[in-house]
């Protein structure tokens, strides 16, 4: 009797540290997805129109990957972070950090001139993404 006694409590505590240890490997599989930030792929296309995709996510932090398809090297904004100058046909990872839903405008700095940038002359270069 005293041998089946043990034994059930020796099955108890190891049931005990197997439960703790997929919990924790759960917990810290949770942990490391939410903190993998979204990457939002950016394109500056060639009439100027900025496009996202996707064209909505959560606030956070979030790479940027912006891809310049211009025929012409331009920098880029949104939300207080500028690139350096990206030439044609390349692309530029930025990090950036939205704080609040809401819709941010992107844009072309070095296209402030509307004579600049004659693609776009009467809107200029811009675009919009939403942050949840």
């Amino acid at each position: 009797m005293r041998s089946v006694s043990i034994s059930l409590a020796s099955v108890a505590i190891v049931l005990a540290v197997v439960s703790v240890i997929v919990w924790t490997n759960s917990a810290s599989s949770k942990t490391s997805a939410t903190n993998t930030p979204v990457v939002v792929k950016v394109t500056i296309r060639p009439n100027l129109l900025i496009t996202f995709s996707p064209k909505a996510f959560h606030r956070g932090t979030v790479v940027l990957r912006v891809t310049n398809r211009n025929d012409r090297a331009h920098s880029f904004t949104i939300n207080g972070v500028t690139t350096k100058t990206i030439n044609p046909e390349r692309t530029l990872l930025v990090t950036v950090t939205f704080k609040r839903a809401a819709i941010y405008t992107a844009a072309l700095p070095d296209c402030g001139y509307l004579s600049m940038c004659p693609e776009r002359p009467d809107q200029g270069a811009v675009g919009s993404v939403k942050v949840t």
